[in-house]
C-alpha cells in the first residue's frame, strides 16, 4: 500500500500543492518503503522468486525517487510504476506467507 500512498502524494504535487506537510509525508513514506525493502531483501529465507520480485519493486521505486525532486510531471508513468510495485509486493507477500507457514511446521 505504500506505493499507492506515494502515487497519491505525487499527484498532489502535480496539481501544484506545495504544502510542506505533503512533502514531509512523501519523504516519510518513501523512507519507510526503502527501509522495508532493505529489511525484506536481507531476509535469509528469501527464494530466487522473492528476490526477483523485490528487485522489480526496487527498480520501479527509482522513478519515485527521481520524480520526487524534479518539476517534471509524468503522472501516467508514476501510476504505472505504483501498480508494478503493488503487484510485485502483493505476490511477494503471498510467497512470504507460504514461507512462514513452512517454517512454522
Amino acid at each position: 500500500m505504500l506505493s499507492q500512498r506515494m502515487a497519491s502524494l505525487y499527484m498532489l504535487k502535480t496539481w501544484g500543492i506545495s504544502d510542506p506537510k505533503f512533502t514531509e509525508k512523501m519523504n516519510k513514506t518513501m523512507d519507510l518503503f526503502s527501509k522495508s525493502q532493505d529489511r525484506l531483501a536481507s531476509y535469509s529465507g528469501n527464494t530466487p522468486e522473492t528476490l526477483e520480485l523485490l528487485h522489480k519493486a526496487a527498480r520501479a521505486f527509482i522513478y519515485f525517487e527521481y520524480m520526487k525532486d524534479t518539476d517534471t510531471h509524468v503522472p501516467a508513468l508514476l501510476y504505472k510504476k505504483s501498480m508494478e510495485i503493488l503487484k510485485n509486493m502483493n505476490i511477494a507477500t503471498g510467497l512470504y506467507a507460504k514461507i512462514g507457514a513452512k517454517e512454522s511446521k
